[in-house]
Order: structure tokens, then sequence, then C-alpha cells
């Protein structure tokens, strides 16, 4: 369901396909609009059409081949080199003034010691994956504790040893900081946002069974699908980034 909306768009709209070489099978273009200017709602179901609706070419930040340290697939993380990291600083940076109410969300963050300076600029804002030429899936950035009920790809930003990490994930699932399914315990202590783990710990088993569910619909394992994609990890492998 998920992946057949995007090909249509991709073979008919020449103006949405960004030029691609060799080091950039793979393409993570984070776009200027956010969720809420584009009105990309809560579900899947029309967030593809208007990602794809915007001009891809005119991005806020590419991330290719060129920027990656190294793609994990296991929990399905792409960490970004030092100066590429540097680089999306800098044009996040010259980025227009967010809107006021994230302003206001990121300032209480800031406040609680929630998250960090990148993780806040990038809050909300779009991104679409390409892969050998074709826009394949998108979504937003969101943090771990977001009471959004978004049911399309997110990406959760992390620090490590200075370079930007992303870690995809096939829906928001609340409290996880990357995707740890498939696995006999989804609910992994690793996987829960530091912000988040006093809250965890006072919920009940069963709530705890409902938030991770999230992660285990119909609907998230097709997208998991679409983000696991054999074609990335080939391509990963061939460029020596993939870390198994």
């Amino acid at each position: 369901m998920y992946i057949t909306m995007m090909i249509p768009f991709a073979f008919t709209t020449a103006a949405m396909e960004p030029q691609t070489s060799g080091t950039s099978k793979f393409q993570l273009l984070i776009l200027k609009q956010n969720a809420f200017n584009l009105r990309l709602g809560y579900d899947s179901g029309e967030t593809l059409s208007k990602l794809v609706a915007v001009n891809l070419k005119e991005n806020l930040f590419s991330v290719g081949l060129n920027e990656i340290e190294s793609y994990d697939w296991t929990c399905h993380s792409i960490t970004l080199t030092h100066q590429a990291t540097e680089d999306l600083s800098q044009a996040l940076s010259l980025n227009p003034e967010l809107d006021k109410g994230i302003t206001d969300l990121n300032a209480m963050k800031k406040s609680l010691g929630w998250g960090s300076q990148l993780e806040s600029k990038l809050y909300a804002q779009a991104f679409v994956v390409v892969i050998d030429s074709l826009p394949t899936y998108g979504g937003i950035f969101l943090d771990a504790m977001s009471q959004m009920a978004i049911r399309f790809p997110v990406i959760r930003v992390g620090m490590v040893d200075g370079n930007a990490v992303f870690n995809l994930l096939p829906v928001h699932i609340p409290f996880l900081t990357y995707d740890a399914f498939p696995s006999d315990n989804a609910s992994d202590e690793r996987a829960i946002a530091p912000e988040g783990k006093g809250d965890w710990a006072s919920l009940s088993e069963e709530i705890k069974a409902g938030i991770i569910k999230t992660g285990a619909t119909t609907q998230a394992q097709e997208l998991r699908q679409v983000i696991r994609n054999s074609n990335v990890r080939d391509i990963m492998e061939e460029a020596g980034k993939l870390k198994r």
C-alpha cells in the first residue's frame, strides 16, 4: 500500500527527481517544509502524495553515501560523518525560524535537558528517502516522547562522539529511540529514551504492551519492510558503509 503510492509519482513527476550519481544511489533528503506546513496529518494515507508534491531538488539538506559514516542494519541507524553533521547544522541555522508552537516546545525540552540542539532544529521536519533515483518512503523527524500518533515513518536524532545519528522507525513508537523489532523483548531498556525511563518504569506491563503494539501493527510491519529494502543493504555493503 505504502510503496505503491510512491511509484506513480516517481515516474511521472520529473521536477521531483533529484540528480543521482554512483555515490548517491541512496539519498535521505531533508525538506525545507515540516509536518505542519505540509499538513501531513497522522496517517500514511495522503502523506506520500504531499511529500512528493514538493520539488525534491530544492531540499534543505541531502544525505548521500558521501555523508554517511555507517549504516547499522540491525537497528537501522544512519551515522553521519563529522563533516556532514557540521554541514547539516549550518544548513539548519540558515533555515527560517520555527513557528511559535515548535519554538515553545523546544524551549520546554531544553529546560528539562531533553535531546540535543540538532534534534530540536529538526523537530517535525519532513524527509524523503530516494533509492536508485526512486522516492521510496518518507515521513518526519520526531522525538521519542512526542504524543503525536504518527502512523508513517519517523526519524529519531541522536549524537554520538559529535556525529549525528538518524534512527529510522516505521511509525512513531512512543518512548523508543530506535526500532527494536523483531525482538523477543521489543521494549528493551536500551531502546527507551533517557528522558522517558522514569515514566516508563512507572507504567503497568499492560500499558507498556499497548505502547509496544503500535510497532507491531500490520501497517507498521508493511512500512518496516519498505525501510528494510534489500537494495539499501546492497548499496551500503558495496560502499563499505554497512554495519551488521
